[in-house]
């Protein structure tokens, strides 16, 4: 529990504009503002600020691409030598890691964990100089008030003109880049250290390899490939996990069939390092394991610079070409859906759905569904030409219920088609067009700021706009952006920004065809992590050699989504209105996109806005729309599922079509002859990469490593290796933070990283944690590893220090939330105090009526009346009162800030007013 006296003060200051808010690459690379900047170098007036200074300061200098800047920045910091003072930091963390992972460990099951050597392997201290030196750069240039900002790069001078940066080679030559871009080389450094860390605690993990030695081999052989190939050693990484796979079906099961059709690749780089490690000869269960847990580490290498302007071709090519002649297999789409649906329907109710039978309605069918039964011979399965002159009638009702976690799992929306201008940079409209966009008042393009600003959202009259057709035209737009972190430089992927109300209806329809799918029993899609996982073992657990075993067949599509065709699928959608019991919501979704304006996001190339205020046709907006949306057996499905893939106008690429009997992919995940290929080394990457949303405090960064920490060691044998690399990140990022911890020895450090936010430590999550989906107390939990530590003589000085905390007296509000906490006295967090602002300002903002009464003046008031209501319940149950209270308006408030608190948004609105 906090101490909230003595109260902090803080002296109110003007307002500045930050700069480089991001610490962790999220969108995609493109060379956008470069190349407006290099387009308008002779036209000052068509500069930004950071423009002409950039200018003014590389005066004589040649410019070197920005799309080549990833690899020699990679190939430049892998050539520094060792500094040998910060390869000495290493060795105390590895010792803390070592200290916390033994004594975590025997607490948890009485074993103990064999330290690992302090020193570590020459490429781990190498490349955890280059990481340190990466976070304090970051540290130095992120969210900075200067919009100009000096910083050494590896030896090379560098600057940073608000989002832009200068590196120099040397004195002739300099890469002008994103940060973006510097960002990139971060997220790379800091995987490669994460992945060897995790690798040299579990190097014995495969019998008869060194996974720290195969680890290290991978970094070597890409950093040569990149070295020779450039950025085509983009489509060698892109090609690894499938040609692992086809060398498992070639060597294992001797189908050579799918490496045949990969083999351009092969012979396209003869001198690629990483094609021969991937290629390399599969000979038990052991290599299968370990070769796809090394391609875990495809995406730790960077990812090429888009180019906006051919992604966007291909994708408007793809997806507004006309495919005729759809009406055949639409129709038989839809007969196959009443029938799948009905029969379904049937084996969980017992009764038919509500149909209505043409007078052409097949007669059997006809009888079974007035008589009650279902006459099907499970020897003569009843055909889709049997339900032609059938149609659903309302059998589910249209549920307008929203869940406020999935409409807010975007971030961002556009407010509407009028705000597109806000979309792109106004001063370069100008410029390509010779004038300012007219605009309308700026809105928030976050979601979360658009449902709290709203006095009413109202789902039900959004659908009801939807089935009159009275949509407004503000309504029609979509915005596409670019993905990051994609292998495709010409072919990029995007996402889709809408309206609210469009992304309300396109949450709406998404669900209620969750609740339909419930009757379609051989998808996926509405299965919980948990039951899927349990579908594929037992699926996997089955060979084709076992009598009844399965076949397992992995199809690759091109361009799903942009297949889809409004006359393909409209029978279907029309079908699924009818089922529900609406008209014309369902079938809408596939017409949206073809009313609508596409924008694709290029903040420097805006289309130009004609005379209505609406952007004109041209590279970056189109007003046409968007098109949404080894046996005979085998080859016969495959020849069978190509055609009618072709009557539907969507692509199957079946020479990239594999087939085994042993090897299971599904959700990137992989499973081999009955077990699941662990994918923690892939995971495990990740961990030192900071969401950009979430509040920038420490609390926030060590609670995101034993997060991304935990989710490693859950597709893991064990857990001991994830949790030892948790550790040691830990341990670096507590040292950056607090620079002062590097006078205290490691077994205070281990200490210090060993009690949890519920003994008044940091959020930090325990081995315990690590070892077990869940624990039930973990307080009595935190208090035992305390008690195992205090048993250990190096380290009883340093928990009596650490964990000997000032108590309060009772407190029922923490008892009531937390049960299993105690009242200690601690000083405020920062992410407490920024709530705490929020939830001052938020009242001042929020105009939407369901969200008003829960900012009330007197929610204070109802907050301490309530809590002295549940301390009245005899007896006394904790866990009952911290339910009424998370049920109650007060409980949905705090949810509320802290689901808010996380968006910069609010609060740069909310502490502003």
């Amino acid at each position: 529990m906090e101490e909230e006296d003595p109260t902090p003060t803080y002296s109110s200051t003007k307002r500045k504009p930050v700069f480089r808010r991001d610490r962790h690459l999220q969108s995609a690379l493109h060379n956008g503002e470069i190349t407006y900047m290099f387009e308008n170098w002779q036209n000052t007036s068509g500069l930004k600020k950071e423009h002409i200074l950039l200018k003014r300061d590389t005066k004589g200098v040649c410019y070197l691409p920005s799309d080549q800047f990833i690899h020699w920045a990679l190939l430049h910091v892998s050539k520094k030598p060792e500094d040998m003072r910060l390869a000495r930091e290493l060795s105390k963390h590895i010792k803390v890691a070592n200290d916390a992972t033994n004594l975590g460990c025997t607490d948890f099951c009485g074993v103990s964990v064999p330290s690992l050597p302090s020193s570590g392997p020459e490429l781990l201290r190498q490349v955890y100089v280059m990481k340190v030196t990466l976070g304090r750069i970051t540290e130095k240039i992120t969210f900075s008030e200067q919009h100009v900002k000096s910083y050494n790069f590896f030896g090379c001078k560098a600057k940073c003109y608000g989002n832009l940066h200068v590196i120099w080679p040397s004195d002739q030559f300099a890469y002008i880049i994103t940060h973006r871009h510097f960002l990139a080389v971060r997220d790379c450094i800091n995987a490669w250290f994460s992945a060897l860390a995790y690798s040299y605690a579990c190097c014995r993990k495969s019998a008869g390899y060194n996974l720290y030695t195969e680890v290290a081999n991978v970094i070597y052989s890409v950093l040569h490939d990149i070295s020779m190939y450039k950025d085509k050693a983009y489509d060698i990484l892109k090609c690894w996990q499938p040609l692992v796979i086809a060398t498992i079906l070639k060597d294992i099961e001797g189908d050579p069939h799918f490496y045949n059709s990969l083999k351009d690749i092969i012979i396209q780089y003869p001198h690629s390092l990483l094609l021969k490690i991937a290629t390399r000869k599969i000979s038990n269960t052991i290599d299968v394991h370990l070769a796809f847990e090394l391609t875990g580490l495809t995406k730790c290498f960077g990812h090429p610079e888009v180019v906006m302007g051919a992604s966007i071709a291909t994708w408007v090519e793809k997806g507004t070409v006309l495919k005729p002649g759809l009406g055949v297999i639409a129709e038989e789409i839809r007969r196959a859906f009443v029938l799948e649906f009905s029969r379904n329907f049937y084996k969980q109710k017992r009764k038919w759905p509500n149909l209505k039978l043409g007078p052409n309605a097949d007669p059997l069918v006809k009888q079974c569904c007035e008589g009650g039964y279902w006459g099907e011979d499970p020897g003569e399965p009843w055909s889709t030409a049997m339900f032609s002159d059938i149609q659903f009638d309302e059998t589910m009702e249209f549920d307008y219920q929203i869940y406020t976690a999935d409409l807010l799992a975007d971030k961002s929306i556009i407010p509407s088609l009028e705000h597109w201008p806000y979309e792109y940079d106004g001063q370069a409209h100008r410029t390509n067009h010779g004038f300012f966009p007219t605009v309308p008042p700026r809105e928030s393009n976050n979601v979360i700021m658009q449902y709290i600003g709203r006095e009413e959202v109202n789902v039900k009259n959004i659908i009801q706009t939807v089935s009159e057709k009275k949509i407004p035209k503000s309504w029609k737009v979509t915005v596409g952006v670019a993905k990051e972190r994609e292998m495709k430089k010409t072919k990029a992927r995007f996402f889709g920004k809408l309206t609210l109300e469009m992304r309300l209806f396109q949450v709406a329809t998404e669900n209620n065809i969750k609740n339909v799918f419930k009757f379609i029993p051989h998808q996926t899609m509405t299965k919980s992590e948990d039951d899927l996982f349990k579908h594929l073992l037992r699926i996997s657990e089955s060979s084709s050699q076992d009598e009844g075993g399965h076949v397992f067949m992995a199809m690759d599509f091109s361009s799903w989504c942009t297949s889809f065709r409004f006359e393909g699928v409209t029978p279907l959608f029309e079908e699924l209105d009818r089922l529900l019991g609406v008209t014309d919501v369902m079938a809408y979704t596939q017409i949206f996109p073809l009313e609508s304006t596409l924008l694709f996001q290029d903040r420097f190339h805006p289309p130009k806005q004609g005379p209505d205020g609406y952007p004109l046709n041209g590279p970056r907006a189109t007003l046409e729309g968007m098109r949404m949306t080894r046996h005979s057996y085998i080859k016969w499905f495959q020849e069978t599922l190509l055609d009618l893939c072709t009557q539907a106008g969507i692509t199957l690429k079946l020479e990239e079509t594999w087939v085994s009997s042993s090897l299971l992919e599904c959700g990137r995940e992989f499973f081999f002859k009955g077990a699941q290929v662990s994918s923690s080394l892939k995971r495990i990457s990740r961990i030192s990469s900071e969401a950009n949303q979430t509040i920038p405090s420490f609390n926030s960064d060590i609670a995101g490593i034993y997060s991304t920490g935990m989710s490693s060691a859950q597709k893991d044998h064990t857990p001991i290796p994830s949790f030892w690399a948790t550790v040691l990140e830990a341990s670096i990022a507590a040292h950056e933070r607090f620079p002062e911890l590097s006078r205290y020895p490691p077994e205070y450090i281990s200490c210090l990283l060993s009690v949890p936010r519920t003994l008044g430590g940091w959020p930090i999550t325990l081995f315990a944690n690590f070892a077990t989906r869940s624990i039930q107390d973990p307080l009595t939990t935190a208090l035992h590893l305390v008690r195992t530590f205090l048993s250990s003589p190096r380290h009883r000085q340093h928990m009596v220090r650490i964990a000997s905390t000032r108590m309060k007296t009772t407190d029922p509000t923490m008892l009531i939330k937390d049960p299993q906490s105690l009242p200690l006295v601690l000083p405020r967090q920062p992410e407490n105090y920024l709530k705490s602002k929020i939830a001052e300002g938020l009242p001042s903002i929020i105009k939407n009526k369901e969200l008003t009464p829960l900012f009330s003046p007197q929610m204070e008031e109802n907050k301490q009346r309530l809590i002295g209501d549940l301390m009245t319940i005899r007896p006394c149950n904790p866990k009952l009162m911290s339910k009424l209270m998370t049920l109650s308006n007060v409980g949905k408030q705090e949810a509320l800030v802290n689901k808010f608190s996380s968006t910069r948004s609010i609060q740069n609105v909310a502490c502003r007013e």
